[in-house]
C-alpha cells in the first residue's frame, strides 16, 4: 500500500485548457533528465517548457538536468527564468563519455566495444 503521507490530493483549474482536474502530488519527487552538454539546451527547453506547463504546473516538482560538460551560467538562468517558480537544478556529472572511455585500458574497450558491436569509439 502507498503510504498516503506523502501524498496531497487537490483540484486545480487549469488556466490554459479551462479544465478542473484531481492530481495526487507526493512529497519529494523529483523530475530529472540528462544531457551530454549544452548544445541541446534548446531541445531540453522545449521539452521542459511542454513538460512544465502540461504536468508540473500543477505539481510543482522540482527539475534536475544532468549534464556531462558544464553550460554557460547564461543559459542555466534563462531556462531557469523560463520555468520560475518551479526550481532548476543543471548538474555536471562526471567526465564527459569520451573521456572515460579513454581512460579505460585495452581489455575494457574491447569488451566494452564487442558489447556494444562497434569497431572503435
Amino acid at each position: 500500500a502507498a503510504d498516503s503521507s506523502n501524498t496531497s490530493t487537490t483540484t486545480n483549474t487549469n488556466t490554459n485548457t479551462n479544465s478542473t482536474a484531481s492530481f495526487k502530488r507526493y512529497n519529494g519527487v523529483v523530475i530529472v533528465t540528462k544531457v551530454l552538454n549544452q548544445k541541446d539546451a534548446d531541445k531540453v527547453a522545449v521539452m521542459l517548457c511542454f513538460l512544465q506547463h502540461s504536468y508540473n504546473d500543477k505539481r510543482k516538482y522540482d527539475i534536475v538536468v544532468f549534464t556531462t560538460d558544464p553550460w554557460e551560467e547564461e543559459a542555466i538562468a534563462k531556462l531557469q527564468s523560463d520555468l520560475a517558480p518551479t526550481k532548476l537544478t543543471v548538474a555536471v556529472e562526471g567526465p564527459p563519455l569520451m573521456e572515460q572511455v579513454g581512460a579505460m585500458s585495452p581489455e575494457e574497450k574491447a569488451f566494452l566495444y564487442k558489447r556494444c558491436n562497434v569497431t572503435k569509439g
